[in-house]
């Protein structure tokens, strides 16, 4: 995937509670295209910490965010909530963001399942990345457009290939891609 139009000096980190006016942010900047009576959900949801969340962020301004929620004892993973900052789209961030998400989903199974919602006017983008479409588009939320799942097999092979895209990248990433890796340096499971 080409990144060389990435913006320069970014950070991708953990999620932290004091981010999160600035990820709401970035949802009301994206509003045309998303359930607008949802931003309460939203930041319910960023609240809760139940996910493992990222930001991307440059000299301190957050441009985009996304989660991962992992359940290892059902080899199911689901990336959620990945929003850029509605300025800066097609920079390269959201290939960013759905790469340092799949690098850090554990392989304790092989391949490991990843699932997502998204919209239809997203299908083709995360299309790139070998998602596949799941069910038929539905009208899930009042006022939105049509959304479905999609889902893919990550096989561990695919971990090693993720990492060295990424630390190729001018980018510093502050996340603990080694723990990811446990599972595909043992092989993984059947």
């Amino acid at each position: 995937m080409n990144l060389s139009h990435l913006p320069t000096s970014l950070v991708v980190r953990e999620y932290t509670p004091d981010d999160k006016d600035a990820c709401l942010d970035i949802y009301r900047s994206n509003e045309d295209l998303l359930p607008a009576d949802l931003i309460e959900a939203y930041a319910d949801w960023l609240e809760m910490g139940t996910s493992y969340m990222l930001v991307i962020e440059q000299a301190g301004r957050i441009l985009a965010c996304g989660g991962l929620e992992i359940d290892g004892s059902k080899n199911s993973n689901q990336i959620n909530c990945g929003l850029v900052r509605r300025d800066h789209h097609r920079k390269g961030l959201g290939t960013l963001l759905n790469l340092t998400r799949l690098a850090l989903v554990p392989q304790d199974h092989d391949p490991a399942f990843v699932g997502m919602e998204t919209s239809v006017l997203n299908e083709p983008f995360f299309n790139k990345f070998g998602f596949e479409r799941l069910n038929k588009p539905v009208s899930r939320y009042a006022g939105a457009s049509y959304f479905l799942d999609m889902g893919m097999w990550l096989p561990a092979s695919q971990k090693p290939e993720l990492l060295t895209l990424l630390k190729s990248l001018p980018v510093e990433f502050r996340v603990d891609f080694e723990e990811s890796m446990a599972g595909a340096a043992e092989g993984g499971e059947e």
